[in-house]
């Protein structure tokens, strides 16, 4: 019984070993830019080319610092420009 235990404990260490050196040498995924407007449908896509030629979606980074923070805090993973789309 001693034998099985050691053995399911090599198991569980070697398991854990693997999974930390892919976790080392994993590439990072980059996220989409939630500010960019090529994933927009094609039609909105034009309706901003033809009426709002001027227009870009406000980014986080333009934001006023406080701002950005209630921005974050309420959409986290949205775009304030994208939401605030002048129609």
């Amino acid at each position: 019984m001693h034998s099985s235990m050691l053995s399911k404990a090599s198991i569980s260490v070697a398991t854990i070993t693997i999974l930390m050196i892919a976790l080392v040498f994993a590439t990072p995924v980059e996220a989409a830019d939630p500010s960019d407007t090529s994933v927009l449908p094609q039609e909105v896509q034009t309706n901003l080319q033809k009426n709002y030629a001027d227009w870009q979606p406000e980014r986080l980074e333009n934001l006023y610092e406080d701002d950005r923070g209630f921005w974050l805090k309420a959409h986290p993973n949205d775009c304030p420009g994208i939401a605030n789309w002048p129609l």
